[in-house]
């Protein structure tokens, strides 16, 4: 779909940029479920302005 992107050089702002541990985020347990369609591949494309 995307393969053909060129991106941007990495970091171009020399940002501070460091993994967060997970203990530090707060995270609460996701709810999950049986997915029906095993095996099956699906490919969710979308563009939200503020992730761009």
């Amino acid at each position: 779909m995307l393969d053909n992107v060129s991106l941007q050089p990495i970091n171009r702002q020399n940002l501070d940029i460091r993994s967060t541990k997970r203990e530090e985020m707060n995270l609460f347990p996701l709810d999950t479920f049986k997915y029906e369609f095993v095996g099956r591949e699906i490919w969710i494309d979308f563009e939200i302005p503020e992730f761009t």
